[in-house]
């Protein structure tokens, strides 16, 4: 045989061996929870419990399909590194199985709300977010992907928030914004991060109102058709007519006349919409304008004093 035959020869078997073993690589997660063990058996030693959403790389399997064994790579978070061990679930799933995107979608969606309850899971807002991860990761391109991008960074965010953290990292709405500009999930990442920008003391202070209006007359602006841009007018036209409260009770009248205008100006707005829920309140807004309702009770704060 001559050898270039036994060169090409050798190249094809290298070429098959890396072929199935690129076949064999494939990403993965759990739905429930699941344990990494050192070997394909029942016996093993349990290496670490792996939560649902765990980011999974199978790369060798072992045993029958009804009780196959997976030995899986465990991605590392946290500057944790990667870890390596055997996993047997039926919660296991591959993402090149039947409706593999829906059903890890749906697992965050249950888990979500199970997070929402007073007596949920501890672990379920985490859950969530890993499963939504998964989804958005391995799945990109899809119509899921970017709902499921956003759904984690919120998670992420609203975790961060019960926690008292300020500000608020926000890494994750960036990404979001990044990887889906000019659509709802960019819209709606952009208004959460309104949060870190507003001044804290918002119900007393002349220069947190006027401020806090603007940061959200700017967003409505700037997002004229998103779902959160009624919203954003109508908290800028509270805090304009917040601040038009302020000076009426400092005796500033030449100042609180002006924010009043501003206010009902963004109140009509709200009033011309097509939104029931923030037409009406912009007509309400106005009416408590109109007649000098206080906004937050700061006539009645300032004769307490």
């Amino acid at each position: 045989m001559k050898w270039s035959h036994i060169a090409l020869m050798m190249s094809l078997t290298t070429a098959l061996v890396a072929g199935a073993s690129a076949q064999q690589k494939e990403r993965a997660t759990l739905i429930r929870e699941g344990s990494l063990v050192s070997g394909p058996d029942g016996g093993s030693t349990q290496i670490a419990p792996l939560p649902r959403g765990s980011d999974l790389t199978v790369t060798e399997r072992s045993g029958p399909p009804d009780s196959q064994w997976f030995k899986v790579t465990v991605a590392g978070s946290q500057g944790q590194p990667a870890r390596e061990g055997w996993v047997q679930s039926p919660a296991l799933i591959n993402a090149s199985a039947q409706n593999a995107e829906e059903i890890v979608y749906g697992e965050a969606v249950d888990s979500e709300h199970e997070a929402e309850k007073s007596n949920g899971r501890r672990s379920a807002a985490n859950d969530a977010a890993r499963l939504y991860r998964w989804t958005a990761e391995t799945f990109t391109g899809t119509p899921l992907a970017g709902e499921a991008l956003w759904r984690t960074a919120d998670i992420d965010w609203q975790i961060a928030r019960a926690r008292g953290r300020t500000p608020i990292d926000e890494s994750g709405m960036k990404e979001v914004i990044a990887k889906y500009p000019n659509t709802k999930w960019s819209d709606l990442a952009a208004y959460e991060m309104i949060e870190n920008q507003l001044c804290a003391d918002r119900t007393a202070q002349a220069a947190c109102a006027e401020k806090n209006a603007a940061i959200y007359e700017q967003y409505a602006r700037q997002h004229p058709q998103a779902a959160k841009a009624p919203e954003a007018m109508f908290n800028a036209a509270q805090q304009a007519g917040l601040l038009a409260d302020i000076y009426r009770v400092r005796a500033d009248k030449d100042r609180s006349a002006a924010a009043r205008k501003k206010a009902l100006a963004l109140a009509q707005e709200l009033a011309d919409g097509n939104t029931t829920e923030w037409k009406t309140r912009g007509v309400d807004l106005q009416y408590k304008l109109q007649q000098n309702i206080p906004l937050y009770g700061l006539e009645q704060e300032q004769t307490e004093q």
